[in-house]
């Protein structure tokens, strides 16, 4: 006859028993798969109930999985880290956007898209490895990740699309390749701690407030390939103090350099034009700039926009 004691004793290895079963496919059921309409691949699907550290599988039903699909773990605010296989291509729009408590992942090389938003406030996101055959890198993608201290951007990217790392509160540098050409709308805007960033020959253009608010950074040189510096690119950059714009036919926006407190010195090795050919300096180019003394001018910049200079206390000559 068994005692209470043994019953309850049975009990409990049963119970180890089946948890023993059923926690794997628990933890695989985390993440939901699909077939692609054409039936020759797989997906990962919406998994809204994953957590803790989980695993992109390369294969389901026989089929390599070749993408995240859109918004797959948006939400999911109790997953940790990602690790994805081999054979991923895409990462979906929205993908792993709002999973706060997400500290790192794994991208194999196969991955050539990072869709919009795809890690969108992810804020405790430290550790991200963007592989080299990535060829775009969406808007907002890597947006609020405030934990987010270093980018590295491969070679294979030619163009930093709008808000991509903007209000990256915690990066401090940024490798931009020279295979990059365009800086685009906000790229990296209010990204307070960054203190250095290198702008690669080739690029062309540097997009509207790409670089604004970016109080920590103290020191820029424009390249020669540049033709358009954006309106307000780099306004509001507290900790700039020295400018240098290399010999290139420029426009220089409105409001570029606007309320940069700091900037002492500023240099203009050669023409600024916009594109009918008229040398201009844009309206409100540097106006704040209020520790600004020095002002270097090419002989060709024969016009200065509206109120380009107000407020620059200090400015002594031009």
């Amino acid at each position: 006859m068994q005692t209470r004691g043994n019953r309850t004793l049975a009990l409990w290895k049963f119970l180890l028993r089946t948890l023993a079963v059923l926690l794997p496919a628990t933890l695989a059921a985390q993440v939901n798969y699909a077939i692609s309409a054409d039936g020759l691949s797989a997906y990962v699907d919406r998994s809204g109930a994953a957590t803790g550290a989980i695993t992109i599988q390369s294969t389901y039903q026989g089929r390599t999985v070749t993408r995240i699909g859109e918004y797959a773990f948006s939400g999911c605010t109790s997953l940790t880290s990602v690790a994805i296989s081999p054979g991923v291509i895409s990462i979906g729009d929205g993908a792993f956007r709002d999973c706060s408590r997400l500290t790192s992942v794994t991208n194999p090389p196969s991955v050539a898209t990072i869709g919009e938003r795809a890690f969108e406030q992810c804020y405790n996101l430290s550790n991200v490895t963007i592989p080299p055959g990535v060829t775009n890198i969406g808007d907002f993608a890597f947006s609020r990740c405030s934990s987010l201290s270093k980018v590295t951007i491969p070679p294979s990217v030619t163009s930093i699309m709008p808000y991509a790392f903007s209000r990256c509160s915690s990066l401090t540098n940024v490798t931009i390749p020279p295979s990059v050409t365009s800086i685009m709308l906000g790229a990296f805007s209010e990204c307070f701690r960054l203190t250095n960033v290198t702008i690669p020959p080739g690029v062309t253009s540097i997009g509207d407030f790409a670089f604004s608010r970016c109080s920590s950074l103290s020191k820029v040189t424009s390249p020669s390939s540049v033709t358009a510096i954006g309106k307000a690119a780099f306004s509001s950059c507290y900790g700039l103090t020295n400018v240098t714009i290399l010999t290139g036919a420029i426009n220089i926006g409105e409001g570029t350099f606007g309320d940069c407190f700091r900037l002492t010195s500023v240099t203009i090795t050669s023409g600024v034009l916009i594109p009918s050919g008229v040398a201009r300096i844009g309206d409100l180019a540097f106006s704040g700039c209020r520790s600004l003394s020095s002002v270097t001018l090419p002989a060709i910049a024969t016009s200065i926009g509206r109120e380009a200079f107000y407020g620059c206390a200090h400015l002594t000559g031009a």
